[in-house]
This record gives structure tokens, sequence and C-alpha cells, in this order.
């Protein structure tokens, strides 16, 4: 999913040192909440996607998603620049049960301009705490995967609301080509390979 994410983003604004950037924190137990790389750590799509690669599932015992807020706000302040327009995607399956409330931080990300989209992941999935964290309107900003394809969907229908809210043009290269096969629940094997954890 999160790669997916990486080649629509370059497709609206190629990935680089001076265009659009990426970052990403994973979250579980308060104390293994960590930023796992900056805006300026990668800049192009290939060297994101290693990195994404690279990130280890840590196993940790809750799921601090108020602390992951906290550092992609940190994050997020570091990088802010005229001209760029901020965007958190979070994977969660909702049930926050360590560390701060994620509710106030959400808000405060949102009232200074930044664009919440969230993908329910797990097989409990609170969504009413899901819907209580990304942006309005919320049937635009909660989006399910469970194949390549369905991922691809839901990235295309993201950031076409996104750049019809804030007036971007379209984007002028081709999407990527997909795998010649789907493996069989991609959108969580993906999360166990990466995340198990946001990013923005």
């Amino acid at each position: 999913m999160m790669k997916e994410i990486v080649d629509f983003v370059d497709q609206q604004a190629p990935i680089s040192s001076t265009g659009s950037r990426i970052a990403c924190v994973s979250f579980s137990s308060p104390a293994l909440t960590r930023t796992q790389f900056t805006f300026t750590a990668n800049s192009n799509p290939a060297a994101v996607k290693t990195a994404i690669d690279g990130i280890k599932f840590d196993n940790g015992p809750s799921t601090a998603t108020g602390v992951g807020l906290e550092k992609a706000k940190t994050v997020l302040g570091a990088a802010s620049g005229a001209g760029r327009v901020p965007l958190l995607w979070i994977l969660t399956d909702g049930n926050k049960n360590s560390g701060k409330d994620p509710v106030p931080v959400a808000n405060a990300l949102k009232a200074n301009g930044v664009e919440i989209f969230a993908s329910p992941i797990g097989p409990k999935v609170n969504l009413a705490s899901i819907e209580a964290l990304v942006s309005p309107p919320i049937p635009d900003h909660i989006f399910e995967a469970q194949s390549f394809a369905a991922a691809r969907r839901i990235a295309n229908r993201a950031f076409t609301s996104f750049r019809n809210a804030h007036g971007l043009p379209s984007p002028t290269q081709a999407p990527p080509t997909p795998p010649p096969t789907t493996p069989p629940n991609f959108f969580l094997n993906l999360l166990r390979n990466w995340l198990r954890n946001i990013g923005k």
C-alpha cells in the first residue's frame, strides 16, 4: 500500500530534494514508536521504497497512536516549506491502547493544514476512532485495500480528491504497471513486512 502511495505522490509532483518528499513514522508501544526516515533521507521513489522495505517489525505490546502522531507532527514541522501541501497517511486498526489521546494531536495537525488520510488494518477495526482522526469529509479520507489492484484504486481516489481539494493539476505520467499476479492478502502482507505500525 505505501509503495503505491509513493508512486502516486511521484505522479502528482515528482519526488526529489526540491519536490515532493516522504517520511515515515512507525508506532506500536511508546518505547518502540520511532521516526523510520525523515523527508531529507531519500530523494527519489526508489530510495523511498528501499527504506520502506528496510523497516523491521518490532512486535510491540501496545498501540501508541498519539505518540506516533506527535512524532509525525515534529517531522512535518521540521520540513515545512512554501508551496508544499502536507499530507499524512495513517495505517491503523484504530485501537489505541497506550500513550496519549491521538484525537487532540490529529486535530492540531489538521488545524495546521495537514490533510490526514487513513487505511484501516487488522481483523478488529475501531472505525469510529479512525474517523475521529482523518480530515473531512470523512468518506473521502478513509480507504481499505485487500489487493494490489485495490491499493492502486484507493490511492488514485485519494489523490484525485486531494488534488481537487487543493486545486492541483492532474498528473501527466502513466500509472505504474502492476505485477503479473496479485499475491493473496497483499495489503496485510505488505504491512507485516514493513510497518505493523504511519508515515506522511
